[in-house]
């Protein structure tokens, strides 16, 4: 058995795509003929917490926390914010109310370079280089961002010598939140100097998609290059029960910041409330998540918000329940100069449910392409209302006929966590 180091900060309690992903990987790598290893942070200051995932830490894995430093604490003071609220960055906008808000959101993208996990970095390299020596690692896999995991990574191989893999969950200098904000040139010139660092310097590079992996070559760094999308677990389902629903049902899973607002999916529904005369008594739109404030106050005026269930932030299983049992999964691609290379961890389990699925964004993106490929759904650009509304109401009326049927496929069976993690041990055997 080969020795892997994962460095991630983003590890349970912490939910969301990238959690999964790094759990799904330590749960089969074994097979693969890897013991695990996680080098982590003690605490997690982050934006959603999901203490279940605590369970899904596989018993072979060997973990390792330390402490760190994150700048939110003088954040949370500046702005006078309690300390137990969390700091959303996606929802990072230049535009905040206040002077504190935004001196602060200045010198987090100015100063704090890459990212406001860099003060784990010196707490991180010395704990690591203990754990390496100590357990014999044979391989380093580093999960960002944070993109401070890639230079912890870094600055573990250059003092023991043992082989590295980045992952790139997103891109780094051009992350989708950094879109539309302000950030000098000193800061952006230091960034992508850090970033090309990592480039030239890790073994391998795999990246989430296409898209994301198009954006790091760009860079014209010579390196080895792959893509290993993220995936389902089809064990998350086992469990879930079917359930009887009553009335036509839209789901959406996942934060919504103010970049991934559906002006038009909300002018759609609100005529079809008020046009067609049975849709109000019959359907409920389900959000589970972290809305942005001007987003939730402006559809609280509409006509079909009678009909929003807001469940707030959700532990993953609760998402997968409710992911399954719907009639059209709603997923929006960020409106960022990037939104054609994204591909959001979440269409995946959307995949896995076998329910329609409705990718709001470029309609030739990576998100689009997938749902084409899969035969499991359609994309409409975010323009298109009369396009949305319709296919709401053709959905709907096959529901009331009882014609709507969940989708099978051989092409999603590709995207199993197994078959992924399979991939990524090939990479891994190919560099030791």
């Amino acid at each position: 058995m080969k020795k892997i180091l994962f460095v991630t900060y983003n590890f349970p309690p912490a939910a969301g795509a990238g959690t999964q992903r790094t759990l799904k990987f330590l749960k089969y790598l074994p097979e693969f003929g890897f013991e695990t290893y996680v080098l982590t942070v003690d605490k997690v200051d982050y934006p959603d917490l999901d203490f279940s995932l605590l369970n899904e830490i596989p018993e072979h894995t060997k973990i390792f926390r330390t402490r760190y430093w994150t700048p939110f604490g003088i954040y949370r003071k500046i702005t006078g914010r309690k300390p137990e609220d969390k700091i959303p960055v996606a929802f990072i906008k230049e535009n905040q109310k206040s002077l504190a808000e935004r001196i602060s959101v200045f010198l987090r993208m100015n100063v704090f370079l890459p990212d406001a996990k860099i003060g784990w970095l010196p707490f991180a390299v010395k704990r690591g280089k203990k754990i390496i020596k100590e357990h014999k690692i044979d391989l380093i896999y580093s999960s960002g961002p944070p993109h401070t995991c890639h230079l912890i990574a870094k600055a573990l191989k250059n003092s023991t010598g043992v082989k590295w893999i980045a992952d790139f969950r997103d891109p780094w200098t051009e992350i989708d939140y950094y879109s539309g904000i302000g950030r000098t040139k000193l800061a952006e010139k230091i960034d992508s100097y850090l970033e090309r660092s990592v480039l030239k310097r890790a073994d391998y590079i795999i990246s989430a998609s296409s898209g994301y992996l198009r954006i790091i070559q760009s860079k014209g760094i010579p390196n080895k290059y792959d893509v290993i999308t993220n995936g389902f677990d089809l064990d998350d389902f086992s469990k879930v029960k079917t359930k009887e629903l009553k009335k036509f049902t839209i789901t959406y899973t996942g934060n919504m910041p103010y970049t991934r607002n559906p002006e038009n999916l909300w002018s759609a529904l609100d005529e079809l409330v008020n046009e067609v005369e049975d849709f109000r008594e019959n359907f409920e739109f389900h959000f589970a998540g972290v809305m942005d404030d001007e987003i939730k106050d402006t559809i609280s005026k509409m006509s079909f918000y009678k009909n929003f269930i807001n469940h707030g932030y959700v532990s993953h299983n609760d998402a997968v329940d409710l992911v399954f049992n719907s009639h059209l999964l709603i997923m929006i691609v960020n409106q960022v100069a990037t939104s054609k290379e994204i591909l959001p961890g979440k269409i995946f389990e959307y995949i896995a449910s076998g329910n329609y699925i409705l990718v709001i964004g470029p309609e030739d993106g990576e998100s689009a392409k997938l749902i084409n490929y899969i035969g499991q759904g359609t994309s409409i650009d975010y323009n298109k209302k009369d396009e949305m509304k319709k296919l709401i109401f053709v959905l709907y009326s096959k529901w009331k006929k009882n014609e709507l049927v969940k989708f099978e496929s051989e092409q999603k069976n590709e995207f199993s966590r197994k078959i992924l993690t399979g991939k990524l041990a090939d990479i891994l055997h190919s560099i030791i």
